[in-house]
């Protein structure tokens, strides 16, 4: 095999509608995997879709919903009470005689990675869970667009690429030599711990570079906080770093959030309609205010309905469920189709205007994503 061959295939797959995330071609062609990440110098499985000419936004993800137990044959979302109940063993034993075994299938995996990921990573994801090759993959990524690789870059602008590596690489100098980099050579680049104007300009530039957002409400917080306090405005570092803030953010703009006031108000309305009128646009309020939320009441909402005067009884303090039906998931899908948004799982999970809950709710009622898309589009 060679990477002309890979490059075929890969085209082959996406031209056949097949997935091409990680874990699905690990299941299906492992040799196309294992081939990618032995070519030296590192090739990896992002730039070996891209070579062959894939929009890696654009390829089909697949995630199973079930783990299969090896004992039984029996299919689980989660192995670690069927095994303590069924077979009354733990997990770890079962892992001894089972070593690639996972407790949790991939679609419940790929829920926590939403959750848990970083607000404002150097990069967006591309992958919709974490593995051995996604995190080489991503550390590669940040070395081709320029990044500084130091550990301390990495500890602080990309703390959870960071962890994965340790975890499963038993260091961060492991990781690199996965990649064909020496530590010792990366270690040679000053550490960025301490923030000067400088430093500020090299990480904006590099962002730009990058094509990141940087606007003020996108942009990792610590580089802001330091762009404010070391050039006296964020609006003066970006133009000491050669852009022009007018064309990346509005200057100056009147914040357009309600005061406290305004936002109990709206609450106590809420309170005053009945379920069936105000569920759907209490939801949407809540999801454009939570940062209000977040800042006042350290995100409970049951404290923001306390504060608005609204009875404890009062079914409005319960979580809404989003998409409680089979209609509202199709209507939620004819809404980003209108809005020109891609709907494939990886945008909907991990992209730039995420909607997870649509694809969960989806393959709940539907059994699978592209089942819904057929009812949405009628077919």
């Amino acid at each position: 095999m060679n990477k002309k061959t890979v490059k075929k295939r890969i085209w082959e797959r996406y031209e056949s509608n097949q997935p091409l995330n990680i874990t699905a071609v690990k299941r299906e062609c492992p040799e196309l995997l294992e081939f990618a990440f032995r070519v030296t110098p590192f090739w990896g499985w992002h730039q070996a879709v891209s070579d062959a000419g894939v929009d890696y936004q654009e390829i089909r993800v697949e995630l199973l919903e079930y783990l299969v137990c090896e004992i039984c044959g029996k299919e689980y979302k989660n192995l670690a009470n069927h095994l303590r109940m069924k077979h009354e063993i733990i997990f770890d034993d079962y892992q001894t005689d089972y070593p690639d075994a996972q407790t949790m299938s991939e679609l419940l995996i790929a829920k926590r990675f939403v959750r848990a990921r970083e607000s404002n990573p150097l990069i967006s994801h591309w992958e919709p869970l974490w593995t051995d090759e996604y995190a080489l993959d991503r550390l590669a990524e940040l070395g081709h667009r320029g990044v500084s690789l130091h550990v301390s870059s990495i500890e602080e602008y990309e703390c959870g690429l960071y962890l994965q590596l340790c975890r499963r690489f038993g260091s961060y100098e492991a990781a690199l030599g996965r990649i064909g980099l020496k530590p010792k050579d990366i270690r040679l680049i000053p550490c960025t711990k301490e923030w000067s104007e400088e430093r500020i300009v090299e990480i904006l530039r590099q962002l730009q570079t990058a094509g990141e957002d940087l606007a003020p409400s996108r942009v990792e917080s610590s580089l802001y906080r330091a762009a404010t306090r070391v050039f006296k405005g964020y609006d003066k570092a970006l133009t000491a770093a050669g852009m022009d803030p007018s064309k990346l953010y509005k200057v100056g703009a009147v914040c357009s959030m309600p005061k406290k006031k305004a936002f109990l108000a709206k609450i106590k309305l809420f309170s005053k309609r009945k379920r069936s009128v105000y569920a759907d646009a209490m939801t949407t309020f809540k999801a454009a205010h939570s940062k209000e939320i977040i800042r006042w009441y350290k995100s409970c909402w049951g404290n923001a309905c306390d504060d608005a005067g609204v009875e404890k009884t009062h079914p409005m303090r319960k979580a809404g469920r989003k998409y409680p039906h089979r209609e509202s998931v199709i209507s939620g899908i004819k809404k980003r189709q209108k809005k020109g948004l891609p709907l494939n799982c990886k945008e909907l999970i991990s992209g730039q205007q995420p909607d997870s809950m649509l694809y969960y709710r989806g393959m709940e009622y539907f059994g699978d994503w592209d089942a819904a898309l057929r009812a949405a589009s009628g077919i």
